[in-house]
């Protein structure tokens, strides 16, 4: 009883997790007035670049092993047979990481590397090493959470994040440049990755070679999923760089920040409906899960619009003018970011027929037509790229709707979605033409409110404001001196 009591709730766990996300990833957005007064659009466009080839190498070198970590595991109840497998993952991981990376380097500093005209060899070298040690923090992270230790996770984060932004800021205020912003990046890395290593305390251990056949078979698939993810929420980059330049993909890059920021408003949503949408699907019937499902989407909208009118607000009165071509950049990433967390949601049929080989090929199929108009429409810059990101989510989120109603159809309100939708288009083309600062502060309150009426529809949400509207007369009459009805 004793140690129950000593345990933290989930829900305590779930909100320190979320503090720490937020933290961890708030940061960047809260930096950015400083880093923008301090580099140009083309030194932002660079960093992005390089984030980007940081991102696919470290889906590479990783292997998604940190998943096989999950699965196998998982499984057991046994602490000792839990930190022996963990500790097999963990070596497999360093090994696998130490040659990927070692055959990465050569090809950066064999003379191959020097196609990327973008980046210096020592910029590489320093995005190499981040992305060789992505692995195995993914991993030892992945360890704390599996044993509730929520509060160790979170003061990692916090202090990983407290150390970048002091080298970073000490970087900008002497003489900034992106390969010691890169270098800020990989001091991070090595103190986050010492504090796990001092905390988890693995073993390496190689006996177990059968064992290791068994992670890769388990994570390789799980690593193309993930390159196939890149196709659309990465590898947009590229293109923008080699269809505009570099001054341009700053600009992108600073907008789709703020499209990141509504995702991870999203995510306490997601953290709290993901895992119980199909408990309450077959103990509550299909009706609540349309209703919770539709509140998502109302949510979802309400966020996106109320961040578009912020982030034009907040571009134009905190960034300097080079800039300026963000403010409207930043409505493009919100459209299809707004696909993307739409299809997620609405995914449950796929998911709860068990599905999975549907949800790859539609996951191939979304990137493929991405890649391809993304390819077809460069010769209109940007805003080709972001129109052809736009259609590829729009055919995912829409196809994901069809097969998942197919499997198991739920009541949904059509009129809800297009509500939804045209509240959402119309207020994506007012902050189109909006200049004034104020103005947009003003609408990005009151815009969200105007997503929230189809709510009163759901029944859950009308009889909930009923009865708080009962208790406030109630309450208004007591103070009045009457005694309620």
């Amino acid at each position: 009883m004793i140690n129950s009591l000593r345990q933290p709730s989930p829900l305590i766990n779930m909100l320190t997790y979320g503090i720490g996300l937020v933290i961890s990833k708030g940061a960047a957005l809260i930096m950015l007035p400083i880093i923008a007064n301090y580099l140009a659009p083309s030194q932002i466009g660079r960093l992005d670049l390089l984030a980007s080839i940081g991102a696919v190498t470290g889906i590479v070198v990783t292997f998604a092993l940190h998943e096989a970590l999950y699965r196998f595991v998982g499984e057991e109840s046994d602490f000792k047979k839990r930190f022996l497998k963990a500790s097999e993952i963990f070596s497999l991981t360093c090994v696998v990481s130490l040659i990927l990376a070692a055959v990465l380097f050569g090809y950066i500093n064999s003379g191959l590397g020097d196609q990327f005209a973008f980046a210096s060899r020592t910029e590489l070298n320093l995005i190499l090493v981040c992305a060789s040690l992505e692995g195995v923090i993914g991993l030892s992270t992945a360890w704390l959470r599996m044993q509730d230790k929520a509060f160790t996770f979170l003061a990692i984060s916090v202090a990983s994040t407290l150390l970048q932004i002091s080298l970073i800021l000490g970087v900008l205020f002497s003489s900034p440049s992106v390969e010691k912003i890169l270098m800020c990046g990989v001091v991070t890395y090595i103190f986050q990755i010492t504090a796990l290593l001092i905390i988890n305390r693995f073993k390496l251990t190689f006996t177990n070679i059968s064992a290791f056949r068994e992670y890769l078979r388990y994570g390789w698939p799980l690593m193309l999923t993930g390159l196939i993810g890149f196709g659309l929420n990465g590898a947009e980059r590229f293109f923008v760089a080699y269809s505009t330049n570099l001054d341009t993909l700053g600009q992108y890059a600073i907008a789709i920040k703020f499209s990141f920021a509504m995702c991870i408003l999203v995510q306490p949503f997601g953290m709290w409906w993901m895992p119980k949408r199909f408990n309450t699907l077959a103990n509550q019937g299909r009706l609540k899960t349309v209703e919770v499902t539709q509140l998502g989407i109302i949510y979802i909208t309400l966020l996106t619009v109320g961040v578009a009118f912020a982030a034009k607000a907040f571009i134009l009165l905190a960034l300097p003018e080079t800039y300026l071509l963000s403010a409207q950049l930043v409505l493009g990433t919100l459209l299809f970011s707004w696909f993307k967390e739409v299809a997620e949601l609405l995914n449950i049929g796929i998911l709860h027929r068990k599905a999975t080989r549907l949800q790859l090929w539609i996951s191939v199929s979304a990137t493929l037509i991405g890649l391809s108009m993304m390819w077809l429409l460069s010769g209109f810059g940007v805003w080709g790229i972001i129109g052809a990101l736009c259609i590829a989510q729009a055919f995912k989120a829409v196809v994901v709707f069809i097969y998942s109603q197919r499997l198991t159809h739920l009541p949904y309100s059509l009129g809800l979605f297009l509500f939804e939708f045209n509240v959402l288009v119309l207020s994506l083309l007012l902050a189109l033409s909006i200049q004034n600062v104020w103005f947009c502060l003003a609408i990005a309150v009151i815009a969200p409110v105007v997503c929230c009426l189809p709510a009163y529809r759901i029944e859950a949400v009308r009889h909930n404001v009923q009865a708080l509207r009962q208790k406030l007369i109630g309450k208004l009459g007591i103070l009045a001196g009457h005694k309620p009805c």
